[in-house]
């Protein structure tokens, strides 16, 4: 219905013909004719172990591909080397006229224009005059204007020596053909013309016969010609086509041997060692060394703008594809290439300029169909998409990737079994293409189809792989390693998954930030009072959030992403969800959960992302637990009231294609409240004396019965940040960023003991006897403590770094500073009542504490690749804290006031090593060593690299002057595609840790201590859906602070062992459940050396997301078998829990 024909040939060879004119396609290529233009020839390049390439062919090219010139090669270099070397004004006619043929083949049109304009100043011989005019004619062919282009070759021709004559000859066949497509003549056969009239002769067989019966020609032409480099670089060029790498390496090794320097030899290396060798920075030294020798050449320039693209060279990229232009702008392909780029970038509006320029200069050129069809994917004209789509794989067929973007459109569109058919026929068109693979692990991890997500990302991996050269290694293929991560982990096998997340570690990548943000450190320390952590899976670190802050700075826009559909292309899109839900525990305990969140992206102005997230939770939890010691019962009852409110937002903007701006704020209030906390004794225990009121020869002995405890705590935190990060180049990227936190905490505690009290003469010790009654009197005691504390900190932080990438080597650097202090304020009021008489306050004490901080920190490290399988990292961080300390503390007691004011200073300088090494010794198997200093004054808001090759420290409360040093080791082991194993081993030592204690707002304040922890781990895939998963630990821990009370012993809340071990299940009907058994051995329960008893508890998770995932439920149940536990001395821990949300995206 357009006035288009097309075919595409598989088998043999067919010639298409219209009114216009006519060309031979053979299998692997296709062709077209459009009313009013002649035909083009794409020709599709399907090697057996490779990916399809794409090369585009134009009657029109052969005005770029055709010399003005006679010499050879290497003698027009000479002569340019020659002339330049001779000023200006000095320079002859025959030196500007030389120096224009040249310039059309080595510095481009405009440098071949001016040197003409120059020639003409002189006076010129008729033969000399027809060399400009051909220079002229060549210029005007490649700019379209053929009528003129005709004439000049016509008027050129008579006048030229044979080589010359060829050319205009050849030109003149080409320019007549063009400007008027109807008409019939048979091509030049020119006698004489040597090597460029056998390349026009080759190239006018390509079209009119096939790619074998050009490169014929060539080797003719080469048997003439034996020391002519351009004809076998040539022949090479059109042997790629064929898929012949034979010939293909024959003819550049011949090319290079006549000529080490001739553009087109380095031009067709560098096409073999990208598409062939997988060899990029190889085709990349290649391809610069020809542009620099030939800046001219637009084919070049192209080429360049690809490799730079491959290995992930932006702005270089754009910047050679630019030059391409600028030489060429009547060549689409280059205007294609540019538009891709674009749309890599999400710069679509760029992106669309050059997709109408591609189409206006060859309105017949189907790329820029299948282009423009994807750019109306990015911007969300879906109908539009898939009518350029269609369009250009019905002239296209054979082009997979073309199928591969029409299967987006589909997709996108909601047309899933069409989506499924187009992406089969992409992989039937090309089964080496690892973007296939990916697209289709994409879409299962979508549709919950965890079995097809592991294999399609396996396969995808060994498609990239298969590439070889810098693609063979692991660490090489960052996005296939990401994307197993994400399979992994949908099945529940995340030790699996963060191996891939840690191996093809990249930081130059923002995916790799954030796998390496989620992948974490596992925390030695079983302390928490309520249900929902792990206590063996590793969790998000306080370096954590430091790395998906800098993945945030490399890709802005991944902040925020399509809910309901797999986000194969990024377009416009804004979401929202509003969600609530139930909190019930045993017993007629329940609260409730509140949540909504908006995300959405925007390309114009620019590409921009937003997030924000709102939750709040209300809960309460009664507990009681009975015990038997030492023949005391105790029993324990108390309530926890939970209230807590959050909200986060995120913008993240690309404003210019090289700057990145991300900007957060993160609220949150915390109410954490425990009531009604008794513990009573059965039989009472002897608790002491104190004074009877105010006679001093009398005494009251205490047995304690009961003791209460209540506390109210209050949190209100507010963090935030605003960083940018500029790209100047390939692996060169400077980033900057500010960052605040505020604290502020609120607590009342008051605990009171019950005793019986009876009366005694302190000389006597005897009982004072009630006369009424004749026995001993009785009293009933309390004793009451109240304790109202404050606790402020605020941190400003800001930090500069700098990450640079040399060959192997990446170095990344940096400095940091800030100003952290903290207030802290608290009373407490001891007193008690004495048979319902209030004594005298026995003790009130005030205290104050002030502390500001000023830190700093520059840090150094390098990681080197030596080889694909091993890698070493080292570094180096210094650590400065400076500030002063002022401590006021006020006791009364019997009347007596005593005040003390402390005021100290804090400097310290600390140096903190890291290196590490990681080796694979054979696939899958890899091995990791290191060693890593870390401080605490540092945490969130930090630029600075975390860890070592992967390699992140077991998490430690440190204190802001506090360190620890961590010897790390790790073996991961993938025996097979469906079973892999992790063993790890961290030996830390650490100065000043504070450990929180359960139903307790103190720490445990350690100021040294040991633990010492290993961990095996097992993944297997069982098939149907199912993956099962179990981890093991041992932990040997000592407290080796001389003042704790407990020195010697374990560190406390560290338990000696602990397993999980588990099942999840995944289904296509968008259900994922998981089954899991956690065990906690032996630990103490607090600074004293209190043994806690070993416990297991069962736990089951579900997430079921329906109607397109219109909907979302998540259900999830705690200690399901109700098991007893104590997760501190006489502090029970959770029973039987459920939790469970409903959410609604719109």
């Amino acid at each position: 219905g357009n006035g288009r024909t097309s075919l595409t040939v598989l088998e043999g060879t067919v010639e298409l013909a219209n009114e216009f004119g006519s060309v031979s396609v053979a299998e692997g290529e296709a062709a077209a004719a459009s009313i009013g233009s002649a035909p083009t020839k794409l020709v599709i390049v399907a090697p057996k172990d490779r990916e399809q390439m794409l090369f585009f062919l134009s009657a029109r090219s052969s005005f770029n591909l055709l010399p003005a010139s006679s010499l050879s090669s290497a003698d027009m270099r000479k002569a340019r080397s020659r002339i330049t070397a001779i000023a200006p004004t000095n320079r002859s006619a025959e030196d500007w006229l030389t120096l224009a043929e040249v310039s059309l083949s080595y510095e481009g049109r405009d440098a071949a224009l001016e040197a003409a304009t120059r020639a003409r100043g002189f006076s010129l011989s008729r033969a000399q005059k027809a060399r400009l005019d051909l220079v002229d004619a060549l210029i005007a062919g490649a700019d379209q204007r053929y009528v003129e282009a005709a004439q000049l070759f016509a008027a050129a021709a008579p006048h030229l020596d044979r080589p010359r004559r060829a050319m205009a000859e050849f030109g003149g066949y080409y320019a007549r053909s063009l400007a008027d497509p109807t008409r019939a003549e048979i091509p030049p056969a020119p006698a004489g013309g040597g090597p460029n009239a056998a390349i026009a002769e080759a190239f006018t067989a390509g079209f009119l016969v096939d790619i074998k019966a050009a490169i014929a020609v060539l080797e003719k032409a080469e048997r003439r010609h034996p020391g002519d480099p351009t004809l076998p670089a040539i022949r090479a060029q059109f042997a790629m086509l064929l898929d012949d790498r034979e010939q293909m390496e024959e003819g550049i090794d011949k090319a290079l041997a006549l000529d080490p320097d001739d553009p087109m030899a380095l031009e067709a290396r560098s096409f073999y060692r990208a598409g062939y060798k997988g060899d990029i920075e190889g085709a990349y030294a290649d391809i610069a060394r020809a542009a620099e020798i030939a800046p001219g050449s637009t084919t070049i320039w192209n080429q360049l703008g690809l490799v730079q693209s491959a290995r992930g060279a932006d702005r270089e990229a754009e910047a050679a594809l630019k030059r391409a232009i600028e030489l060429d702008p009547k060549d689409p392909v280059s205007h294609a290439n540019l538009a891709i780029h674009y749309l890599d970038q999400d710069r679509v509006a760029e992106a669309k300029a050059e997709i109408d320029k591609a189409l206006e200069v060859d309105p017949a050129f189907d790329v820029g169909l299948i282009a423009r069809g994807r750019y109306h994917l990015q911007t969300g004209e879906l109908d539009k998409a898939r009518d350029d789509l269609l369009a250009g794989t019905t002239a296209n067929p054979g082009y997979s990737q073309g199928l591969l973007l029409l299967a987006a459109g589909y997709y996108e569109s909601g047309d899933l079994d069409a989506a499924a058919q187009a992406l089969k026929n992409a992989d039937r068109l090309d089964p080496n293409d690892p973007v296939i693979s990916s697209f289709r692990t994409a879409i299962a991890i979508d549709d919950y189809d965890a079995e097809a997500a592991i294999d399609s990302a396996q396969e995808a991996l060994r498609r990239s792989r298969a590439r070889g050269g810098d693609y063979a290694s692991l660490s090489a293929n960052r996005d296939a390693g990401s994307l197993l991560n994400n399979a992994f982990r949908l099945q529940g096998l995340n030790a699996w998954g963060r191996f891939y997340g840690d191996a093809v570690f990249d930081p130059f990548s923002g995916s790799a930030f954030v796998d390496q943000a989620v992948s974490g450190s596992p925390d030695p320390f079983v302390n928490d009072l309520d249900y929902g952590t792990d206590a063996l899976e590793p969790e998000i670190n306080n370096a954590g959030f430091s790395s998906f802050f800098q993945g945030l700075l490399l890709d802005p826009q991944m902040i925020s992403g399509r809910s309901r559909s797999a986000n194969l292309f990024r377009r416009p899109f804004l979401e929202g969800s509003i969600g609530g839900g139930f909190v019930a525990n045993e017993g007629d305990d329940a609260g409730w959960t509140t949540s909504a969140e908006v995300q959405g992206f925007a390309a114009a102005p620019f590409p921009i992302s937003i997030y924000g997230s709102f939750s709040g939770l209300k809960a309460e939890d009664s507990r009681e637990q009975s015990y038997f010691d030492d023949g005391i019962a105790t029993d324990t009852t108390f309530t926890l009231e939970d209230e807590d409110f959050s909200g986060t937002g995120y913008i993240a903007a690309k404003p210019t294609p090289y700057d990145r701006v991300v900007a957060y704020v993160d609220v949150r209030s915390d109410v954490d409240d425990i009531d009604d906390f008794l513990s009573s004794l059965e039989p009472g225990v002897f608790a002491g004396a104190i004074p009877f009121l105010d006679d001093e020869d009398v005494g009251v002995a205490l047995t304690l019965y009961d003791t209460a405890y209540a506390r109210q705590v209050q949190d209100r935190s507010m963090t935030s940040g605003l960083a940018w990060s500029h790209a100047f180049g390939y692996r060169n990227m400077v980033t900057a960023g500010v960052f605040s936190s505020g604290f502020d905490q609120s607590s009342e505690e008051r605990g009171t003991l019950t005793f019986d009290g009876i009366p005694f003469y302190i000389d006597t010790l005897d009982p004072v006897i009630d006369p009424d009654t004749g026995l001993p009197y009785l009293f009933g005691v309390l004793g009451d403590a109240t304790i109202n504390a404050e606790f402020k900190q605020a941190s400003t932080t800001a930090a500069l770094s700098h990450s640079l990438g040399l060959e192997d080597v990446t170095l990344r650097y940096g400095i940091e500073g800030g100003r952290l202090s903290q207030d802290k304020s608290e009373s407490t009021v001891v007193d008690y009542l004495l048979g319902g008489i209030l004594s005298t306050d026995l003790t009130t004490e005030t205290s104050e504490y002030d502390v500001s901080l000023r830190a700093a920190r520059a840090y150094f490290d390098v990681l080197y690749e030596i080889s694909p399988t091993l890698t070493v990292e080292a570094g180096l961080f210094g650590n400065y804290l400076a500030g002063e300390t002022e401590v006021f503390t006020e006791v009364t007691e019997d009347d007596e006031t005593e005040s003390i004011f402390q005021r100290g200073e804090i400097e310290e300088f600390r140096a903190e090593p890291r290196f590490g090494v990681a080796w694979e010794p054979v696939a899958g198997q890899w091995l990791r060593g290191g060693y890593i200093r870390e401080s605490g004054a540092f945490a969130s808001g930090s630029l600075a690299p975390a860890g070592i090759v992967g390699l992140q420290s077991n998490q430690l409360p440190l204190g802001v002057t506090g360190y620890s040093d961590t010897f790390a080791a790790r073996w991961d082991a993938e025996w097979t595609d469906r079973f892999f194993t992790s063993l790890d081993f961290q030996h830390q030592e650490f100065e000043d840790i504070s450990i929180l204690v359960p139903a307790g707002i103190t720490t445990i304040d350690l100021q040294e201590g040991r633990i010492d922890r290993a961990s095996a781990t097992a993944n297997m895939r069982l098939g149907g859906g199912f993956g099962a998963f179990a981890t093991f630990a041992y932990a040997d821990s000592e407290n080796q602070d001389p003042d704790s009370i407990g020195f010697g012993g374990p560190v406390p809340f560290v338990p000696e062992t602990a397993a999980r071990l588990g099942l999840t299940w995944v289904n296509p009907a968008n259900v994922k459940v998981t089954v899991a058994a956690t065990y906690v051995g032996k630990r103490t329960g607090d600074e004293s050396g209190t043994e806690l008893d070993p416990y297991w508890t069962a736990d089951a998770f579900l997430t079921w997301e329906p109607f397109d995932k219109r909907f979302a439920l998540e259900l999830a149940g705690y200690n399901l078998l109700n098991e007893e536990f104590d997760v501190a001395p006489y502090t029970p821990g959770w029973g039987r829990s459920f939790v469970g949300s409903f959410k609604v995206r719109f």
